[in-house]
């Protein structure tokens, strides 16, 4: 639900355009990762990092850019040790800072993680039950045809929203179409409201970031560090002013190269600032130009 849920079935328009088996192709990619025990990069497995930054590069020359889900890595990061907050609060950053009109999908402002129901048959999604079923015919094990299930459904983002700690997490009073995320008591809207801290919160400062700078909303884009392995960077500019984020998608420290940083200040950082030059593990950071 990464950010609810950083790509899973590359959701939006890349998830429409995927076929069973390319999906399947994926999922065997991760699996193959648990049964050797050396997971491999994120960007390494899938085709994320080459499709989606160059998505906003407006290649069409329409002047418009395009969002699909890249709200589902956040598990694939989780299985990697990333912490959930953290990654959540990375991919907000570039969801609201890229090109495009961002779509916040419920939950995922939140930072909500992925359901993994044990049984098929608690699943309503129907690709996910042909994609449990090709599992199965190519030889795949129940146990491991589950695990394409909990990657890559799209109930994962269908889950009830969790507002309290109430009953059904104070969604409904009857009963839902779904069950509700057995999480919900400490992840739910009423508890990060509160928490200046929380993934919510982080939202909601990106949101008014966005409003109040232009470069966010019809600025050009330019990425900056293409063949970087951890560090996807890249610059929004309109007119004399730009703004340049910066994300460490790897779970060690990073450092920011000094030109691309030169005569702009920090502007909003995910974590606590610390070292000027060095990124945190999935710390994210917005810079500014001096004007």
């Amino acid at each position: 639900m990464v950010l609810k849920r950083f790509i899973g079935t590359l959701a939006g328009k890349w998830c429409a355009a995927l076929s069973c088996a390319c999906v399947l192709s994926a999922a065997s990619v991760a699996l193959a990762e648990d049964r050797e025990h050396t997971p491999l990069k994120w960007w390494q497995t899938t085709s994320v990092y080459q499709i989606y930054p160059r998505s906003f590069a407006d290649t069409t020359g329409d002047g418009f850019g395009d969002i699909p889900g890249i709200t589902r890595h956040l598990d694939y990061l989780r299985r990697l040790g990333a912490d959930r907050e953290k990654a959540a609060k990375a991919m907000a950053t570039i969801l609201l800072t890229l090109r495009g009109t961002p779509f916040i999908y419920e939950g995922q402002e939140l930072g909500l993680s992925n359901v993994a129901w044990p049984s098929i048959g608690d699943y309503n999604d129907i690709s996910s039950r042909g994609q449990y079923e090709i599992a199965l015919n190519e030889g795949f094990l129940p146990k491991e045809a589950m695990k394409f299930v909990h990657f890559f459904s799209r109930d994962n983002a269908r889950t009830p929203m969790q507002w309290n700690t109430g009953d059904n997490a104070g969604f409904t009073t009857g009963k839902p179409w779904l069950p509700v995320h057995d999480d919900y008591a400490v992840q739910n809207g009423e508890v990060e409201m509160w928490d200046d801290n929380s993934v919510f919160s982080w939202y909601r400062r990106l949101v008014e970031f966005r409003r109040s700078h232009p470069a966010l909303r019809a600025g050009g884009y330019q990425e900056l560090l293409p063949n970087d392995e951890q560090i996807f960077a890249f610059a929004r500019t309109v007119s004399s002013h730009q703004l340049v984020t910066v994300v460490n998608f790897s779970l060690e420290p990073a450092k920011i190269p000094e030109e691309i940083i030169a005569g702009k200040e920090l502007v909003m950082d995910s974590e606590r600032p610390g070292e000027t030059s060095i990124l945190r593990p999935l710390e994210a950071r917005i810079y500014q130009s001096v004007r």
